[in-house]
C-alpha cells in the first residue's frame, strides 16, 4: 500500500512539473526546478519504495530522454538554443558523477554518453544545414556521418577503459 502511494506521489509531481513547463514551449528556471525536486524526492524515498538497480536504471533511461528530447527541440526552435546547450551540459556533469569510482554505473554512463552523442551530432548537422544552400549537400551529409562514426567509435572505446578500470578495482 505505501508503495501506491509514493508511486502516485511521483506521478502527481511529474505532472505537476510538466504544468509548471506549460504548452507555450519551456520554461528553462522551472523546468530545471522541477527535475531537480523529482530528483530529490527519489533519493529521499529511495528506502520507502525499495528501488532498486533496474529502477534507477529506467530513470535513467526515461531522464535521458526528456532531457534529450527537450534538448533537440531547443536546437530546432527558434528561441529556445538554451535548452540545446543546456541538455549538454546536464548530460556532461551527468556523465562526470557516473564515471566517479563511487557510482560508477555502465548502464547509466552508456545512456548518458549516447544523449551527449545524439546531441553533438544533431548541434553538428545545425551546424551544416541550418543556413547552407543545396550545392554540396551529399559532401556535408557525408562528412556529418564521418564525425558521427568517429564520434561514436571513441565513446564506445571510452567506455570499455572505463568498465575495464573500473571492473578491475572492484
Amino acid at each position: 500500500m505505501k508503495r501506491r502511494t509514493v508511486h502516485a506521489g511521483f506521478a502527481a509531481l511529474a505532472l505537476c512539473c510538466a504544468a509548471l513547463a506549460g504548452y507555450q514551449g519551456w520554461r528553462l528556471v522551472d523546468a530545471l526546478r522541477g527535475n531537480a525536486a523529482v530528483l530529490r524526492a527519489a533519493t529521499a524515498a529511495r528506502s520507502v519504495t525499495g528501488a532498486g538497480t533496474w529502477g534507477q536504471r529506467v530513470a535513467i533511461a526515461l531522464a535521458v530522454v526528456m532531457i534529450g528530447l527537450t534538448a533537440i527541440a531547443g536546437l530546432v526552435g527558434d528561441r529556445a538554443l538554451a535548452h540545446y546547450f543546456c541538455g549538454l551540459a546536464v548530460f556532461a556533469v551527468a556523465a562526470v558523477l557516473l564515471a566517479r569510482d563511487e557510482s560508477f554505473e555502465i548502464f547509466g554512463l552508456s545512456a548518458v554518453a549516447l544523449g551527449i552523442d545524439t546531441l553533438v551530432v544533431g548541434g553538428i548537422a545545425y551546424a551544416l544545414f541550418h543556413n547552407g544552400g543545396s550545392s554540396d549537400a551529399f559532401a556535408r551529409l557525408m562528412l556529418l556521418a564521418l564525425v558521427a562514426a568517429a564520434l561514436l567509435a571513441g565513446t564506445v572505446s571510452l567506455l570499455l577503459r572505463l568498465a575495464r578500470r573500473h571492473g578491475a578495482a572492484r
